[in-house]
């Protein structure tokens, strides 16, 4: 029997919400004003949000007026984007992003806050990339934002604790072969849970790699959520904009 992978059991939990329960959505739709207004998409554009959690990002894309749908593997995280958001503008639905999402395209695909690079092989990796080009229409755009893993690998904060709805979280970080690897361990009602979190320590250059041979060019790089250029050592982030031929 093939072993659940470790995003597809932690994503669906509601322990996963708990810890990160606290992320800065503010900072995060800032983020998303800067990018629009970067972008200056027509009021009624197409937009796919890849990997979209709970959905607050694109309920509040479908909110400025753009047709909107949000997909992600968590059932859990889908189920509550189609309690808490409804527009006629926005839909949700679980999928995985390796699979393409049968005709559909878009005019934008984002795929925000670092919900790539989970995988055990750079094929994974490789049907992610052509699953967001076949998602494009000509002359598309997509952005990703993920972590700038040369930073994160230099400040790795080993072991930490965390409190939270009264869960009190152990967490240890390793770098393993180029995966950032996060432990969590608590204990719930006398009941000690276990769960992984890894995500590929991708550089700037292993996104180049893998758009070649696509018909995905790199326009424009930034550091962080204000669209700062990028710097490998200082930056926070490594946010890419790429546009389909």
């Amino acid at each position: 029997m093939k072993k659940e992978e470790w995003f597809a059991s932690w994503f669906n939990t509601p322990f996963y919400h708990i810890l990160y329960q606290h992320r800065d959505f503010d900072e995060a739709e800032k983020f998303i004003d800067c990018l629009i207004e970067k972008l200056a998409p027509q009021g009624n554009s197409t937009i796919l949000d890849l990997a979209c959690g709970k959905g607050r990002h694109a309920y509040y894309l479908a909110k400025k007026g753009y047709v909107v749908k949000g997909v992600d593997l968590s059932s859990e995280s889908i189920d509550s984007a189609q309690r808490h958001f409804r527009l006629e503008n926005l839909s949700f639905n679980v999928h995985d992003m390796r699979l393409n999402l049968d005709d559909e395209r878009f005019a934008y695909v984002f795929n925000f806050f670092t919900s790539f690079g989970y995988f055990d092989t750079l094929e994974d990796n490789k049907k992610v990339i052509e699953v967001m080009s076949n998602s494009l229409n000509s002359g598309g755009t997509l952005v990703i934002d993920f972590l700038n893993a040369a930073k994160a690998v230099q400040n790795i904060v080993s072991e930490e604790t965390k409190k939270l709805s009264n869960v009190s979280f152990e967490i240890e970080r390793k770098l393993e072969n180029n995966v950032l690897i996060k432990d969590i361990r608590f204990n719930y009602k006398d009941e000690d849970y276990h769960y992984q979190e890894k995500v590929q320590a991708l550089r700037l250059s292993d996104f180049q790699s893998l758009i070649k041979n696509t018909d995905l060019s790199l326009l424009e790089i930034y550091g962080d959520y204000a669209l700062n250029a990028f710097d490998e050592t200082n930056s926070d982030r490594l946010i890419m904009v790429f546009k389909k031929a």
